[in-house]
């Protein structure tokens, strides 16, 4: 079960710490870290999507990202920068607008992966896709869901890194952390 577990999110995750403001070799050990640790604590996975995704979003906190405005992946231009200007966002505002708009969580599945309230959930939500329409010069609501649809095609086709053999090992983080140091 595992092993499924891990074919199936492994991409959505490494896509979502990119979309955190990872880089993509980031991403791929972020991803990497998180199935390790769902794998020390194989009796949490019960949970699913939700406990993976909070697993990602603990690891993501330990991680000091480089700066991926610098060379984006994304090949189309509006793309990369409507992505520039989604991980712009206050974590508050960007992690739970990423996981509704490209993961389709629910404000319920979020408030459960975010331990925030869901007032706030819907709040947050609204008042980042408010930020982001101003960033990118008010566009209408069609031609904004438009932009978003467009972006994840993008995301849909970046390079994934994620190497299952290094789930195995552990402290991915720590040993990215030294390296930097």
């Amino acid at each position: 079960m595992f092993e499924e577990w891990v074919d199936m999110y492994s991409p959505d995750i490494e896509r979502f710490a990119f979309q955190y403001g990872c880089s993509l070799v980031e991403a791929a050990e972020v991803a990497e870290e998180t199935f390790h640790t769902i794998y020390t604590n194989l009796e949490k996975l019960a949970d699913g999507k939700r406990y993976i995704y909070k697993t990602a979003l603990e690891k993501l906190g330990q991680v000091e990202q480089t700066n991926p405005r610098l060379a984006s992946p994304i090949p189309f231009k509006e793309d990369a920068e409507f992505h520039s200007e989604i991980i712009k966002l206050d974590e508050k505002y960007r992690v739970p607008l990423v996981l509704h708009l490209f993961h389709e969580f629910s404000f319920e599945e979020i408030n459960e992966v975010m331990a925030i309230p869901l007032d706030e959930v819907v709040a947050n939500i609204q008042a980042a896709r408010e930020l982001l329409r101003e960033a990118i010069g008010y566009p209408p609501q069609d031609v904004f869901k438009k932009r978003v649809e467009f972006l994840w095609m993008s995301y849909d086709r970046l390079p994934l890194l994620f190497n299952v053999v290094n789930v195995s090992r552990g402290n991915i983080l720590q040993s990215l952390m030294k390296a930097r140091s």
